[in-house]
């Protein structure tokens, strides 16, 4: 390019590329009559919550929850706790819970927005009463947790869905592996732990470990 300013002709160049391009956007990705599916533009996204950095907003969302919660597995029991954090005085304080139970025999705690903490409770409860009317026994809590994982999943994977800012913890008893404990994460990752939880605070997270394992090795 030259130092000149830009003659008509490249102007009017210009304008007809950038013209054609959104057209071509619009075409390929705005799909309002769903005749045919639209893939995600990527990095580009048509809402900035929806591109893959949409997991890091979810994240930031749980932490501005501002709970800490701790879950901690044993040889027969699991079992987990939290904070009641009320957020006004006039609220009943009996209204305001962060741990659901999903079925007789699995629990959960979710950490993050309240309304989308309880649409995943309820899409919990869901997938487990299904299972329970499709295959006569009660859904096991891995199972459950690949649920929910393979939701979160597909929610960053299209520009019209968001992640749900929330991180459940599930706990529960399995009829053949006993006791067991899983966190499933807004990006769709979910694992088996021993001791888990959600801080809010990056400074609470190597102390809370280390007074478990000092607890652990006393016991």
């Amino acid at each position: 390019m030259t130092g000149t300013s830009p003659s008509l002709a490249q102007k009017a160049a210009c304008t007809k590329l950038v013209s054609n391009a959104a057209g071509l956007i619009a075409t390929r990705y705005w799909n309002p009559l769903g005749t045919r599916a639209a893939p995600s533009p990527s990095p580009a996204c048509l809402t900035g919550f929806s591109c893959p950095p949409s997991s890091e907003y979810a994240f930031k969302a749980v932490k501005t929850s501002g709970l800490t919660a701790i879950a901690v597995r044993g040889a027969d029991c699991v079992c987990f706790v939290t904070q009641r954090k009320v957020p006004d005085k006039l609220v009943d304080a009996t209204s305001v819970s962060s741990i659901h139970k999903v079925t007789r025999n699995i629990g959960m705690l979710v950490a993050g927005l309240h309304g989308d903490a309880r649409s995943l409770v309820q899409k919990a409860r869901s997938e487990a009463a299904e299972f329970r009317f499709k295959y006569g026994y009660e859904m096991p809590p891995d199972f459950l947790a690949r649920v929910l994982a393979d939701q979160a999943q597909v929610y960053t994977q299209h520009a019209y869905m968001r992640p749900l800012g929330v991180i459940p913890i599930i706990v529960g008893i399995d009829e053949e592996k006993g006791p067991q404990l899983f966190k499933v994460d807004p990006a769709g990752y979910y694992v088996g732990y021993k001791v888990g939880g959600s801080w809010w605070r990056s400074v609470e997270h190597p102390l809370i470990l280390v007074a478990l394992r000092f607890f652990a090795r006393r016991k």
